[in-house]
């Protein structure tokens, strides 16, 4: 049976966050018509897609997020009546607190996945990472670490020509604007051809989505245009989704 998407009603359709759950969800039900398969999701916390993830059949689904604070709801912006709705979601799954780049296991994963994460991870958390520019790529290949020998990683990210963000609160401000970063309302780092081949390594691609905002919507386009968009602003209008296997030759 093909798999139907559907928007979910807290998401836009055909908004940023919708283009990324149809090509995630797409894809991982598609996997899970093969039998069981094991999902890490990294930097799960808050995430509102982990219901439909659920939903699918065959799928044993893990998180792991660094901030305790994010994954009891105390330090997510949200309603209490949402904030009651996650903690009915965490009763549901497994989890676990720790930082993707020191996180060490003894397990592999049919599919690791970063749904709209790596491009906060050095903005957000510069001030903990020994003012380091490289800390997502870090994150990226530990992810790779944890997936199986014929596994996959499923990733979305926004891209562009380089620019990068930092919110008005982020208590390194002062610091990031002499390092090149632009006060906006999100702390994003978006990512160009020469991060996004990082980013690949010498992993296959298995499959890829590029989409840019067309004034109304988010619409399917080709590399070389949502790679060389520019974002005057950290609203992300430009997007990829990739779905990385390792090279077995």
């Amino acid at each position: 049976m093909e798999y139907k998407y559907t928007t979910p009603s807290w998401c836009n359709p055909y908004s940023e966050r919708d283009m990324e759950l149809r090509f995630m969800l797409s894809y991982l039900y598609e996997k899970s018509k093969t039998g069981p398969i094991s999902v890490l999701d990294v930097g799960f916390a808050g995430c509102g897609y982990i219901p439909q993830i659920l939903d699918i059949p065959n799928i044993k689904y893990t998180g792991l997020d660094g901030d305790m604070g994010r994954i009891s709801g105390r330090s997510l912006h949200m309603t209490e009546k949402d904030r009651q709705q996650w903690k009915g979601i965490l009763n549901k799954i497994n989890y676990i607190q720790s930082d993707i780049i020191n996180y060490q296991a003894d397990q592999k994963y049919d599919i690791v996945m970063s749904i709209s994460v790596i491009e906060h991870i050095i903005p957000m958390g510069y001030s903990n990472s020994n003012n380091s520019t490289d800390s997502d790529i870090r994150a990226v290949n530990s992810m790779k670490h944890l997936v199986k020998d014929d596994g996959s990683l499923v990733l979305t990210f926004p891209c562009g020509i380089t620019r990068r963000f930092i919110s008005p609160t982020n208590k390194m401000k002062d610091e990031l604007v002499k390092k090149g970063f632009t006060i906006s309302r999100h702390d994003i780092l978006i990512y160009d051809k020469d991060r996004y081949n990082q980013i690949i390594g010498d992993w296959n691609i298995e499959s890829k989505m590029f989409s840019t905002y067309d004034g109304s919507k988010f619409v399917e386009t080709n590399k070389e245009k949502a790679l060389f968009y520019y974002h005057d602003s950290s609203f992300v209008k430009s997007i990829c989704g990739l779905i990385l296997g390792r090279n077995n030759e």
